[in-house]
């Protein structure tokens, strides 16, 4: 297999990681779950522009899920991941007084919410919205602000 070799393993590695099932990644990289199967158990190779959009979705570079290379821009990038926060949730945390730890698992939980559903998901929250997300994730993320 060549260079690509343990790449499958890689991404499986990494997919596991973000607790994402198959269908998830596929749905990121824009393949079919039989495709991102293909690539994990070693059957396929992607094309550049997938490899793109793997590294993306995962948080690595396509020369460390090529090559397994875990320079500066390995694996490790996941957690330098730049957050975007929109307007609404800013001035609700603002408001609420809400730390950026708690912010940053609101935009995650709804990036894996995203994740999961269709583009017309992907409309931005309104500030309503975002109140009701933290209410019903309150159990799960209020009160751990140290954890990364």
């Amino acid at each position: 297999m060549g260079e690509t070799s343990g790449l499958g393993e890689r991404v499986r590695r990494l997919r596991h990681g973000k607790g994402w099932t198959l269908e998830q990644l596929a749905n990121e990289a824009g393949v079919s779950k039989g495709f991102m199967s293909a690539v994990e158990n070693g059957h396929n190779t992607p094309s550049g522009k997938i490899l793109l959009k793997l590294g993306r979705a995962l948080g690595a570079s396509v020369d460390y899920l090529v090559q397994g290379d875990e320079g500066p821009a390995g694996p490790a990038v996941e957690r330098a991941r730049k957050v975007e926060i929109p307007a609404e949730l800013v001035e609700l945390a603002e408001l609420e007084s809400w730390s950026f730890p708690k912010v940053r698992k609101l935009v995650e939980a709804r990036e894996a919410v995203i994740a999961r559903r269709s583009e017309q998901a992907r409309r931005p929250y309104t500030t309503t919205q975002w109140r009701e997300l933290a209410a019903a994730l309150a159990p799960f993320i209020d009160g751990d602000d140290e954890e990364d």
